[in-house]
């Protein structure tokens, strides 16, 4: 069984991170990327610590995020990122088929995350230990699969637009 912490701690930064996400709008270009910066790693890094176990129930747990919910989501992001939204990749499987560089945005990968991140913390809201623990792995298995990725895809993105040379942080 996992260790009762580690799955304490996860769901805590799980849910700052949606909370954080939420309020996009209400912060300044600047601040936002910076705060990213620092909860972002502390997402990574606690969700690592987990293990997935086996699974309760032979259904899925239920998932929340609706595509309005998704979309309102990178909307937001997107339009408080501007100019800093948009970068370069290689990370993708896109990739592989494509002769030219692939053009990729923040918002779309922080609302992946954040869909996943905010079914796990959704679900946690049962009473039910066995439910919990499914819609942990499921979460788990995204992150070993495609959200960890993405992660580390944000963060190299906002590394450079907030240390290398995005003009309108500065204003």
């Amino acid at each position: 069984m996992m260790q009762l912490k580690e799955r304490v701690e996860f769901i805590t930064v799980s849910l700052e991170t949606c909370s954080f996400i939420e309020q996009a709008a209400n912060y300044e270009k600047k601040d936002f990327i910076s705060k990213l910066l620092k909860i972002l790693p502390l997402v990574y890094l606690k969700t690592s610590l987990l293990k997935t176990t086996e699974f309760n129930y032979e259904e899925t747990p239920e998932r929340f995020v609706t595509e309005y919910d998704y979309e309102r989501i990178r909307l937001s992001v997107a339009e408080l990122l501007g100019s800093s939204d948009d970068f370069l990749t290689i990370y993708t499987p896109d990739m592989q088929l494509s002769e030219t560089p692939l053009y990729i945005t923040v918002s779309e990968l922080l609302a992946d995350v954040y869909q996943e991140l905010k079914d796990y913390v959704l679900c946690c809201q049962y009473n039910d230990e066995d439910v919990q623990s499914d819609a942990l792995n499921i979460c788990l298995t995204g992150f070993y699969e495609h959200w960890g990725q993405k992660l580390l895809s944000i963060m190299q993105a906002l590394h450079k637009a907030y240390y290398n040379g995005d003009d309108d942080l500065d204003s």
